[in-house]
């Protein structure tokens, strides 16, 4: 079986082939319901880091525990390495197919249907989970999958990235323009704004991507406010293509939400003309979505004592 377009939302994720680089890839399955869910709800976890992505320890089927990244550019369920596949004994029913958000160079990868997950004290059951499209050099910090906003939904999530926490409620956040809340379009890519300087750029919150806080589209670097030369930093491999990776130091502070981030520098280029907000823009704060109704809420977080 190969899934059509019909079942696919192009999404981005973490995807890195060297160390301290990364970029969106696409890929991803939007199923027509959401898993069932069962234990204490709601419910928090201890909140890990995968370089700069958040992650958590979860068991798949009753294995584990694995390291799954949080990746809030990932509409899915769920994506699994091939350690987690053979551990839990996850067979393939079918294939979708993957590329990074530009859509160049696709590749065929399989789909399994996971029987639970299990975070804490709350399990998620049957789940579709894509392979996970990863290429790590070797001796990297294992990543066993990504969770995606589709598992979420339609529920709060909240990444306490300050408190080292991840909570998953019902509460409902306020309508957006009130207690600093944003709102975003629900069930597909997450877009902001965020502002360098008095410069607004349309980013998406990506904190799957984890080598740099701001990412920007190579046409928008011209209009930002910048000091010193551009430096090339490396190379980044997508799932399905490679691309040189460039930095230039910023002469303005990079607000969103009220907040100022702690962004010095800007990425480039991006796979699409949007920029990208990383997981390391948010290491000092605490990002709430409320998923089922498409709002947001970025604050100062406090640090566990």
């Amino acid at each position: 079986m190969t899934l059509n377009r019909r079942h696919l939302l192009a999404s981005a994720g973490a995807l890195t082939a060297t160390p301290a680089l990364a970029q969106p890839t696409a890929w991803t399955l939007m199923p027509p319901i959401h898993p069932e869910m069962s234990g204490r709800f709601p419910g928090d976890v201890p909140m890990i880091f995968w370089r700069a992505m958040p992650a958590v320890r979860a068991m798949v089927g009753g294995h584990g525990p694995f390291t799954f990244g949080i990746d809030t550019g990932f509409p899915g369920l769920m994506a699994v390495s091939q350690e987690v596949v053979a551990a839990a004994g996850l067979t393939p029913f079918g294939q979708m197919p993957a590329a990074d958000p530009s859509g160049a160079n696709p590749v065929a990868v399989p789909v399994y249907q996971a029987p639970s997950l299990t975070l804490g004290d709350m399990t998620f059951r049957q789940l579709i989970a894509g392979g996970l499209p990863l290429r790590l050099p070797p001796g990297s910090e294992p990543l066993h999958g990504i969770l995606g906003m589709g598992l979420f939904a339609p529920h709060t999530l909240d990444l306490d990235f300050a408190g080292r926490r991840v909570g998953l409620s019902d509460e409902p956040l306020p309508p957006p323009g009130e207690g600093g809340v944003t709102g975003f379009a629900p069930g597909g890519l997450i877009e902001v704004e965020v502002r360098v300087g008095d410069v607004p750029l349309r980013a998406h919150l990506d904190t799957g991507q984890n080598r740099m806080g701001l990412m920007v589209p190579q046409a928008a670097v011209a209009g930002l406010p910048t000091r010193g030369e551009p430096r090339r930093v490396g190379q980044a491999r997508t799932v399905s293509q490679t691309i040189d990776l460039f930095a230039v130091d910023l002469a303005a502070p990079v607000r969103f939400g009220g907040l100022v981030l702690p962004i010095t520098e800007a990425g480039y280029p991006t796979p699409v003309p949007l920029a990208n907000l990383g997981g390391a823009a948010f290491r000092d704060a605490r990002l709430t979505l409320d998923l089922g109704r498409g709002r947001l809420r970025v604050l100062a977080g406090q640090p566990r004592s």
